[in-house]
């Protein structure tokens, strides 16, 4: 009897350890890791991004890709307490990020745009729709159809709320856009 005793307290006793093992893992991970992902996205708002390369193909035709992505600073997003991880009592007050992208193709400009949030609106939900910052933009090239594909990550900033999406231009200048 004693021993059927001992061993109910001891597993009572682990289980109360493992249950404030989580509690601590929790929290640590709220009030830490969170701070410094938006420490690191704010930080973010001073750095731009430049693309500048040139492409040759068949001899014939030299495209210049020059581009940049930069923040608006212009304070255009206020995320509600929910989507903010650290404290979902306060919002958090956000700006919109652009990629100025100009294509040229021999000595004609076949692309010159700014690229935006607002240029997806009809591919994004709601919550995108209203929230979401247009980040991580990286580009490739097509060298059979001549395609130049941007591709951004459209997020709610520090959350893992966001969807993949892709730009695509050809030598025409014509515009498509589809989720990655």
């Amino acid at each position: 009897m004693k021993l059927i005793f001992s061993f109910f307290c001891i597993s009572l006793f682990l289980s109360y350890v493992q249950s404030k093992r989580v509690e601590l893992s929790k929290n640590e991970l709220n009030s830490a890791d969170f701070s410094d992902l938006r420490k690191d996205y704010v930080s973010g708002c001073n750095r731009a991004v430049a693309f500048d390369t040139v492409i040759i193909c068949n001899q014939k035709e030299r495209f210049h890709l020059n581009s940049s992505y930069y923040c608006l600073f212009d304070n255009g997003i206020n995320l509600p307490g929910k989507y903010v991880w650290e404290d979902t009592t306060k919002s958090f007050t956000t700006h919109n990020f652009c990629h100025k992208v100009q294509i040229v193709l021999n000595e004609d400009t076949i692309f010159n745009k700014t690229i935006s949030r607002n240029d997806f609106l009809d591919h994004l939900y709601p919550a995108l729709q209203n929230y979401a910052v247009l980040m991580e933009p990286s580009f490739s090239f097509n060298q059979i159809d001549q395609v130049f594909e941007f591709s951004y990550s459209l997020s709610i900033p520090v959350t893992d709320v966001g969807l993949a999406i892709k730009l695509s231009t050809d030598k025409s200048g014509n515009i498509r856009v589809k989720k990655d």
